[in-house]
């Protein structure tokens, strides 16, 4: 005696239901974090844009030592030289000749390449070379200074670079 066939049907909804529950959810999380990522590079635009870069000539006071540090063109422009001046006094406001100052730029709030390189002495205490701000936007420029005789020191000043 045979048994009747019975067919045991598998609900159509069971299997896909699932998979397209997880499509679903992986496109809300990618969506998620690409609306995470552009409201951060908005903020930190908007962020570096408002903030305020100093002036052309900045004057500092550093480890004994007084700096007038200034630049050529103002605003800098980006991926052009642009020159840069220190002038170096030291306590008694004699020229100080004989240093060896490199300058990094970094951008602020922003993943930019670093741009360094040195000053030479044109005339006895003044120091110049070119910089290249890489783009547009607020920069930090750190002078490292080498005093021929005395211990090294650091001066930081901001400028802004447009195109």
């Amino acid at each position: 005696m045979a048994l009747p066939e019975t067919e045991t049907a598998l609900p159509e909804a069971a299997s896909p239901l699932p998979q397209h529950r997880a499509s679903r959810m992986a496109m809300y999380s990618l969506w998620a974090v690409g609306i995470l990522i552009l409201a951060a590079a908005m903020y930190a635009l908007l962020r570096s844009s408002s903030a305020a870069a100093d002036p052309a000539l900045t004057k500092h006071h550093q480890a004994g030592y007084r700096l007038e540090w200034s630049i050529s063109q103002y605003p800098a422009v980006a991926l052009r030289d642009n020159g840069f001046r220190l002038q170096l006094l030291d306590a008694s406001d004699q020229p100080l000749s004989g240093a060896k100052i490199g300058i990094k730029l970094e951008m602020l709030d922003m993943l930019c390449g670093d741009y360094n390189f040195e000053l030479r002495e044109t005339s006895p205490g003044v120091y110049e070379g070119d910089g290249v701000p890489l783009m547009p936007g607020l920069w930090r420029a750190t002078a490292a200074v080498q005093p021929e005789k005395g211990d090294p020191f650091k001066v930081d000043r901001t400028l802004k670079a447009v195109y």
